[in-house]
This record gives structure tokens, C-alpha cells and sequence, in this order.
């Protein structure tokens, strides 16, 4: 009978899934041209992944961050935002992994990395297997999405359980700086001033120790906003940066995203 995974062979196996996902929908949305990408297997099923180094580089590095996070089991939710190029940065979609802990800290005890829950567990097996469903449906999000426009790029949002900053063991170290900063509240799953989110169907998984909700949301310019903020339905992109400073300004919760500054060779 196969043992169930350990506390850190979950966080490792979620941190890789997340890294496919993350390649699975830069494919699907366009992010980068498609022939930057590569059909390989992963969990028995063919999944997508760039084969531009810079973007996996990043990828990689942020995962392995996120990954550091999920140890410490400070995180909340892990965010992929795709937006606009430009300066505005507008956000067209946010692909949200909302993380839920089925275990409490005090369960854990000192030896964090090798416990293994007394019940609900799930083996290396039962853990691939659950995983090869969720990426499928993760694809399937593509469906009901809209087309999106040219010059898109993406970044990465945490959001966090408490009062902490995000921060890799080579940043506390010295080595190299945070690969954090404080994201807009636009980009955060919170509401986003100025535009409405649609969601499209969405799926819980339960991993053994921890659940994973995955949420797409569209957002869209919201109709009303410019009446009740007084300004005509069309605006300059001068007029859309004032109230994007003031947001970063009074934004007070912590969240931190690495920003997508990779970019297909």
C-alpha cells in the first residue's frame, strides 16, 4: 500500500502543477505566439510549455517562490493576471488558485516537512491522477472566455493569509532582491475599480491537505462607473492614470506579484 504524501511532497507537488498551469494558460490565452511552444507529457496527458527561456525562467523562479510561500502556508490565493501592455496595465483576466488549508498549524508540530495527516491523505498515485483532471479542466477555462486583444503580457499576484511581505530565502540572504511588490488592487481578486468581473465555471480540488478552488474571471469595463465618478464614457488614457495612481496610493493590504517582464525571444 502506498504511504501518503508528506506536508512538503504536497507543497512540491503543488508548486509543480502550478507551473504547468501557469504554461498552460499562456498558451491558450495567446500570451506569446504559439510556435514559442512545445507539446511535452506531464501527469500522462500532453500539456503545453514555452520554450523561450526568459519565460520560463520566470515562471520557474515564480513558482519556486510561491512554492517557499505554501511551506510557510501563508498564502491565500495565487493570481495570474493577464493585462494590457501598455501603461495602463488594464487587467482583462485573472486566473485565481484560491488556497484553503485542511489542517491546522498545531497539527503540524515542529516537524512541519515530514508529517503526514493521520487521515485524508493522499498518495503520489491518487495526487498525479487528481492533478491530471485539474489541468484539464484548467485548459477547458479557454471555452468560455472572449478573444483577447493584441500586446497582452501577464504577472503574478499573491494574496496572503495575514500581515506577512513574501519573500524567497536568496532575498532574505542578500543574494538578490525581493521578487515582490505591492500589487493594485485591480489586479488582487478583490473588486477592481472601474471595471465588473464575470465569472466562468470554476472547480474545487481536494489534494489531501490541502483544497484548491480554481476561479477565471473576465473583467470588463463597467458602464456606470464613469457616471458615477462624473467623467464622459470615453476617456484619455491621461484620465485613466489619475485614478490608477490614487489606488496604489491608499491600496493598504499586503499583496505582492511578481511582474511578467519576460518576453518570447
Amino acid at each position: 500500500m502506498s504511504t501518503p504524501l508528506s506536508f512538503f511532497e504536497t507543497n512540491r507537488a503543488l508548486e509543480a502543477f502550478l507551473e504547468v498551469a501557469i504554461h498552460a494558460l499562456l498558451y491558450t490565452r495567446n500570451v506569446y505566439p504559439t510556435n514559442i511552444f512545445k507539446q511535452h507529457h506531464k501527469y500522462n496527458i500532453p500539456v503545453w510549455q514555452s520554450r523561450s527561456p526568459l519565460v520560463n525562467e520566470y515562471v520557474s523562479k515564480m513558482c519556486r517562490c510561491v512554492g517557499e510561500e505554501l511551506d510557510k502556508r501563508s498564502l491565500r490565493k495565487i493570481i495570474l493576471v493577464i493585462k494590457d501592455d501598455g501603461p495602463a496595465e488594464t487587467p482583462f483576466e485573472r486566473f485565481v488558485f484560491d488556497v484553503e488549508w485542511l489542517i491546522h498549524d498545531d497539527m503540524l508540530g515542529k516537524d512541519a516537512r515530514d508529517f503526514i495527516p493521520a487521515a485524508g491523505g493522499i498518495t503520489r498515485t491518487e495526487m498525479d491522477e487528481t492533478l491530471r483532471g485539474f489541468i484539464v479542466r484548467v485548459e477547458a477555462a479557454k471555452n468560455y472566455l472572449p478573444k483577447l486583444p493584441k500586446n497582452v503580457t501577464f504577472s503574478v499576484v499573491l494574496e496572503m493569509r495575514d500581515d506577512v511581505e513574501p519573500q524567497s530565502l536568496q532575498a532574505k540572504r542578500g543574494i538578490e532582491p525581493s521578487e515582490w511588490y505591492r500589487a493594485e488592487a485591480r489586479h488582487s481578486a478583490e473588486e477592481a475599480q472601474g471595471l465588473v468581473s464575470r465569472l466562468v465555471p470554476h472547480q474545487t480540488t481536494n489534494l489531501g491537505m490541502v483544497q484548491v478552488q480554481f476561479l477565471a474571471e473576465v473583467l470588463e469595463k463597467d458602464p456606470w462607473a464613469s457616471f458615477e465618478s462624473g467623467e464622459a464614457e470615453t476617456s484619455t488614457n491621461e484620465s485613466n492614470e489619475a485614478p490608477r495612481r490614487n489606488r496604489e496610493e491608499d491600496e493598504q493590504e499586503k499583496r505582492r506579484r511578481g511582474k511578467g517582464k519576460a518576453r518570447a525571444e
